[in-house]
């Protein structure tokens, strides 16, 4: 939602700037350097909402051709991956992030603003992202069991016979 409400905020303010601009020669400063960041936090903070309601882009012609074992494992490996990589993101973010607030350095492109609280999204978007990776993994992991004791019912029925 908060991503959906920065877009708006940006239409309308683009739309003004341009309008401004254009008919009264007096563009809006802050216009530019708003959208950039609003869509830094767009991008880190919607990346787990997306993930969560599996709306990332797939290459399904390869998943659908796959058994749902298969498919399963192969989106456990991806999961971990993300994963790590999620975690890597997490822990240099955080330092950076840390360290530009320590240092006090500032954004200088039309505002002075501490530049540590652009980047604390990266960290903090990479964080949400990691807890719902290992979240799909935790659950593709339990599609794999399912379909493990399922395979092994069905050794043991036709023994039965």
């Amino acid at each position: 939602m908060f991503a959906g409400v920065l877009v708006i905020g940006i239409m309308l303010s683009v739309s003004a700037d341009v309008t401004l601009r254009t008919f009264l020669n007096r563009p809006i400063t802050w216009v530019l350097e708003g959208t950039e960041y609003s869509l830094l936090y767009i991008t880190f903070l919607g990346a787990a909402w997306l993930l969560k309601r599996e709306g990332h882009v797939r290459v399904d012609i390869v998943l659908n051709q796959l058994e749902p074992r298969p498919r399963a494992i192969l989106n456990v490996v991806t999961s971990i991956i993300l994963a790590i990589v999620c975690f890597l993101l997490v822990w240099y973010g955080t330092q950076s992030t840390l360290n530009n607030l320590q240092r006090g350095i500032l954004s200088v492109r039309y505002y002075s603003l501490p530049k540590f609280a652009f980047l604390a999204v990266i960290p903090l978007g990479r964080l949400l992202l990691l807890v719902d990776s290992l979240k799909k993994t935790f659950e593709f992991l339990q599609i794999i069991r399912k379909e493990r004791q399922e395979a092994q019912a069905d050794v043991a029925k036709s023994f039965q016979m």
